[in-house]
């Protein structure tokens, strides 16, 4: 029993990471008489990208998931701001990256083969070993970085591994399901999700929703900021709307009803898909767009075929995201019937396009969608009523235009991309004037 409460706990993980990574520092300064001398040469245990520092701005390193658009956005920001940024991150598919050429990329060592970029939140011996040799790559290249802030990007893997650097200051920004469902898993992972909330300096949070979750970990309040990543609203916008998806898709006449969300358990595409039979059966021009991919690709285009709708679907697959702006504008109607979810930004950015959204009645989205004002909410699961929502915006051309300037009013209030990056900035300046001032 008490071997099994060591080898769980946060500081038996955080001491091991930090006493080989300085031993791994001491042997190859040793032995290569230097500092960079010897990271060169660790190859297995140094990750691979550039080491140019540069004395410009805030030197900010994010550490996180590569492949996401979205830490590829909020890296992108803070260099078009002036600021020497570094992304840490795992294997990347450099077809999917666009992360511009300021932004330094580091991708992390992979020793144990598995599948998928990343170590996934499991316990097998697998993902241990991953996840402990990418603990002491990271505080390695913490150790030659020194950046001035270190951001880490959902808390289960990345968390951990921020945390058990020890580097400050520390901001940490959950995502959703490492909130949400991750820390229910096994008491491992609840006890790891609580200590990295803990450790941070300051935990950064898009939502109301995601706020009220991680205070539940009984984390200090005042550590908490409220900020998003938020949406481009002069790249998003109705006026990027055309005509030819629409020929590129079949009938120019179509109404489009448009899904984003990865083909995934936890997005519920399915919900859709089952919705489409009573959507056509009353509004015969309606044309499904379904982009995004996921584990359940084969299953929901199979599911289409046997409910007799396929040609009513058009599936897209992944999306680059400098595509997203057009697709979502030239569409008329916006659903997402995910079953979890922090701030969902293609919501976000459908709002922008001033898309008549229909969603599915969790929190976060209700911070979002007024029922009736700028868009409908349903129960999850609710086929019927999702049908039946929808049916009413295809039909009313008035009724989708008044929810649509809405909710592109609501996010340019509340969601503009600029303000919201400059809001991090400040909560990252004013974290390091403080850890200077006392130091």
């Amino acid at each position: 029993m008490w071997l099994r409460r060591w080898l769980t706990s946060f500081n038996t993980w955080s001491y091991l990471v930090n006493f080989v990574a300085d031993l791994v520092r001491l042997v190859s300064y040793a032995l290569f008489l230097g500092e960079s001398t010897a990271i060169g040469n660790l190859k297995i245990l140094v990750p691979r990208g550039s080491y140019r520092l540069e004395k410009r701005g805030m030197r900010v390193c994010f550490l996180g998931e590569g492949a996401s658009v979205h830490l590829q956005r909020l890296a992108n920001s803070f260099a078009k701001m002036g600021h020497d940024v570094h992304v840490v991150t795992g294997r990347i598919d450099r077809t999917q990256s666009t992360f511009i050429e300021s932004v330094h990329v580091h991708e992390l060592v992979t020793v144990v083969r598995q599948r998928g970029r990343s170590p996934r939140p499991r316990t097998s011996i697998g993902w241990l070993v991953s996840i402990f040799l990418w603990a002491v790559q990271v505080r390695c290249l913490l150790y030659r970085l020194r950046p001035d802030v270190l951001n880490g990007h959902f808390v289960t893997v990345w968390g951990y591994l921020a945390a058990w650097s020890h580097y400050r200051p520390f901001v940490m920004t959950p995502w959703g399901t490492d909130i949400f469902r991750d820390p229910a898993r096994t008491p491992l992972f609840q006890n790891l999700a609580v200590q990295v909330l803990r450790t941070a300096d300051i935990v950064v949070c898009d939502s109301q929703t995601m706020e009220e979750a991680t205070l539940g970990f009984g984390i200090n309040p005042s550590k908490t900021r409220r900020i998003g990543l938020g949406v481009d609203t002069g790249l998003f916008s109705p006026s990027s709307r055309t005509k030819q998806l629409a020929n590129r898709l079949g009938d120019p006449a179509s109404l489009l009803v448009v899904s984003i969300r990865n083909l995934r358990p936890i997005y519920n595409v399915e919900m859709l898909i089952r919705a489409i039979p009573l959507v056509v059966g009353r509004v015969s021009k309606a044309l499904f767009v379904i982009g995004g991919d996921g584990e359940q690709s084969s299953y929901l285009h199979g599911l289409a075929e046997d409910l007799g709708v396929a040609a009513s679907v058009r599936w897209l697959g992944w999306v680059p995201h400098d595509q997203v702006p057009e697709l979502l504008a030239s569409c008329d109607v916006y659903v997402s019937t995910s079953l979890s979810d922090s701030t969902s930004l293609s919501l976000q950015e459908a709002m922008a396009c001033q898309l008549a959204p229909t969603a599915t009645d969790i929190p976060a989205n209700r911070e979002w969608i007024t029922d009736g004002q700028n868009g409908f909410i349903v129960s999850p699961g609710d086929v019927v009523a999702l049908a039946g929502r929808i049916i009413q915006l295809l039909e009313s051309n008035e009724l989708r235009n008044e929810f649509g300037v809405r909710s592109r009013q609501i996010i340019q209030r509340h969601a503009e991309e600029r303000r919201e990056m400059m809001k991090l900035e400040r909560t990252f300046q004013a974290l390091l004037d403080m850890t200077r001032e006392s130091q």
